[in-house]
């Protein structure tokens, strides 16, 4: 049994290790508590991203080095490194949506700051998925959206396109 505990992720009774997590003995925690702790892990799992691309970018700024370090402690590939890095030092940290996933912000960091502002607004307010803020952001921008399903009329049900990879669909609204 690891006992390589992760003091980040590790609390009162609680502790994490690379491979699960260890209850320590005595009475069982109140029912609240542990709920709270699965609350924070959903927080830990929705701000990876973000943490890494800071981590990362700070890194740069810090010490002139950013992914070939970065890859040997993480399982993540160099354009994946990349992307996520790009994202947060294009939103910074005080422009960022806590109730958006990290995907809506990659979504309109290719924007200005002020255009950015507007889109995670906009996709907040109207409780938009990743999906939805990018067909919005194609219409926008390019007056078509691409669409890799396509839903059945009778009853919405999306479906993957087969043998294509996505069609572009006009928009006349």
């Amino acid at each position: 049994m690891s006992k390589d505990i992760i003091p980040a992720l590790s609390v009162g009774v609680f502790s994490a290790t690379p491979i699960g997590m260890i209850v320590a003995d005595g009475p069982a925690p109140e029912f609240d508590v542990w709920m709270e702790y699965g609350r924070g892990l959903r927080k830990v799992k929705a701000a990876l991203k973000f943490v890494f691309g800071d981590w990362l970018n700070f890194g740069e700024t810090a010490y002139g080095e950013k992914y070939t370090q970065a890859i040997d402690e993480t399982d993540w590939k160099y354009g994946t490194l990349a992307n996520i890095a790009y994202v947060c030092n294009a939103i910074e940290f005080s422009r960022r949506h806590e109730n958006l996933k990290f995907e809506h912000h990659y979504e309109v960091s290719k924007f200005e700051p002020d255009v950015q502002d507007d889109w995670l607004a906009k996709a907040e307010s109207e409780g938009w998925t990743v999906k939805e803020l990018r067909r919005q952001c194609d219409i926008a921008t390019k007056g078509f959206t691409v669409e890799r399903y396509i839903a059945c009329p009778g009853c919405a049900h999306e479906f993957p396109l087969k043998g294509a990879k996505y069609i572009m669909v006009e928009v006349t609204e």
